[in-house]
């Protein structure tokens, strides 16, 4: 086998949620699943196409995500459509959740992850035609298309086929490139890689494609090392099913248990293990401290961040890796009454560390005209703008019929604090 591919052929049971094995015949490198369909709980957001590789906004090691499609693949816009960026929030959360406060240094553009969309030049069955793996061709294809930044570690989903695998890593033009194949589907295996799919719910429940791929984009940086006490064949452990790197062998033959997956069960091999002379996960420059931040809406208006990844009420929480600005906009008619938790006042919000917030706004008081309306209708008409009745006094007029208001304390289209009082003075008609 060519250096730097981990050699494929080795039967993996994967365990459904439910608790029900199946086997299929995958690379060592590569893991499958069979998920239940469910609907995303998050909203995807669209966002514009990037054809190339945008200016980053950090330096140094990072991971640049990819949708990679054949020449004469069909279009799924994961890119495009949300889908991957949610895929990317998953694999976050999920990171995030197992180390404490570490996730990966994701490769980013204006503050939202910089996904690139590729066609490759060759078609799909052409990338599988002379092995049955397409991640050769891809590292070529994109090597050639200047995907081959040193710093970088290339993830990717590629929208085509595979007869021998569901996902790799290590190509050999491209060592730092992990992907997973949507519609692989290994021979003599009953199911196709992503039956059923791949992919996970909401932006905190990752489906197999997303643990799946975290898996290929620890082998790319050389995890799990050789030097890990459970370390089985080519980068992977064996103590459990239900650890991220595990493969099984003679010695543990069960299914790799993807539903619960752990980042190194036990922390004794390469995470958190500090093994001398070993490399751990945990120093690796691919990854980078994170926070959790949270945004509370109450009232009519909507809540964003700098950088990108809060649009309260749609997405109101997200993982950072520098400090974020909030920014809180009252919808029509609207008042921001203030921050409270990590901020407080009405001024721009910024918030350097984990923490929740709570942004209140208020419909306020806009003063209407009662003026000439008899009394009740008055009151109506005060309540429905959010102001309330005050004092009401009275007094003769020879211009007002008695029961109709003469004036009011407050200017008609003032805008006041929501509840504010408006007095009135009501006519009592003529003198006698």
């Amino acid at each position: 086998m060519r250096a730097g591919f981990r050699r494929p052929g080795l039967r993996l049971g994967l365990r459904r949620g439910f608790g029900v094995a199946v086997f299929v015949s995958i690379a060592v490198a590569s893991l499958v699943v069979v998920l239940l369909v469910s609907a995303s709980a998050g909203a995807a957001t669209a966002r514009v196409r990037a054809l190339t590789d945008m200016p980053d906004d950090i330096s140094g090691p990072q991971v640049h995500f990819l949708y990679v499609v054949s020449s004469d693949g069909a279009d799924g816009q994961l890119d495009s459509n949300g889908g991957m960026e949610q895929s990317i929030a998953r694999i976050q959360n999920w990171l995030v959740t197992q180390t404490g406060n570490q996730g990966l240094r994701v490769d980013t553009y204006n503050g939202a992850p910089d996904i690139t969309f590729v066609r490759l030049p060759h078609s799909d069955a052409q990338a599988t035609m002379t092995n049955p793996w397409p991640l050769w061709v891809m590292g070529e294809d994109l090597v050639a298309s200047g995907f081959n930044d040193s710093a970088k570690l290339y993830a990717a989903f590629y929208d085509g086929h595979s007869t021998w695998a569901c996902g790799g890593a290590k190509s050999p033009a491209l060592p730092k490139l992990g992907a997973m194949y949507l519609k692989a589907q290994p021979t003599n295996d009953p199911r196709p890689c992503s039956d059923a799919p791949g992919f996970g719910t909401g932006t905190d429940r990752p489906g197999y494609f997303e643990i799946g791929l975290l898996h290929e984009i620890l082998h790319t940086i050389g995890f799990a090392p050789s030097c890990a006490p459970h370390v089985t064949e080519v980068d992977h452990v064996d103590d459990s099913p239900t650890d991220l790197m595990y493969h099984p062998d003679a010695k543990s033959p069960a299914g790799w248990d993807w539903s619960h997956a752990v980042l190194d069960f036990n922390h004794d091999d390469y995470y958190g293990a500090h093994i001398p002379g070993c490399s751990d996960l945990s120093d690796s420059p691919y990854l980078t401290p994170m926070y959790s931040l949270s945004v509370i809406e109450n009232g009519p208006g909507t809540v964003t961040s700098t950088p990108a990844g809060i649009d309260c009420p749609e997405t109101c929480s997200g993982l950072f890796r520098s400090a974020v600005t909030l920014t809180a906009a009252p919808s029509p008619g609207a008042v921001f009454a203030g921050w409270t938790g990590a901020c407080s006042g009405t001024a721009t919000c910024v918030v350097t560390g984990k923490g929740s917030v709570t942004a209140s706004f208020r419909t306020p008081c806009r003063v209407p005209k009662v003026v000439g309306k008899q009394l009740v209708s008055a009151k109506r008409t005060i309540t429905t703008r959010r102001c309330r009745t005050g004092k009401v006094g009275h007094a003769y007029s020879r211009h007002r019929k008695r029961g109709l208001v003469l004036s009011q304390s407050r200017r008609p289209g003032r805008v006041l604090p929501a509840g504010s009082r408006i007095d009135l003075v009501v006519s009592r008609g003529r003198r006698r």
